[in-house]
């Protein structure tokens, strides 16, 4: 079962375990967020988002749980190299201040004499 916590402005939720739901795996989806991170020593800010999982032992062993874990945050963070591109999809336009940055890395062009 997924619940989207997120769509109520929620960044962490606990769900707990209904005792005869039949349902093994509950997983609540927090809101996308900036937060501070670092990436190649400096301190960025990128998009977050918590996704929190239930796991009933009774029916799923620690390992499996802690592998369905792995493998969906590897989805999550290159969903293209998972899944075939959508027909139509364009990618995003980068944002105005990277673009910035990466002009300002650039050598400055010499002029013609």
């Amino acid at each position: 079962m997924i619940t989207n916590v997120g769509s109520l402005g929620l960044d962490v939720a606990y769900v707990p375990l209904v005792p005869y739901s039949r349902v093994p795996i509950l997983l609540a989806v927090g809101a996308v967020k900036a937060k501070p991170i670092a990436r190649d020593g400096a301190v960025v800010i990128a998009k977050m988002m918590n996704i929190n999982a239930t796991f009933d032992h009774r029916l799923i062993d620690g390992f499996h749980a802690a592998t369905m874990s792995k493998v969906l945050r590897e989805w999550l963070e290159h969903p293209f190299e998972k899944f075939d591109n959508l027909e139509g999809w364009k990618e995003p336009e980068k944002e105005p201040q990277k673009e910035a940055e990466k002009e300002g890395e650039k050598e400055p062009e010499k002029e013609a004499q």
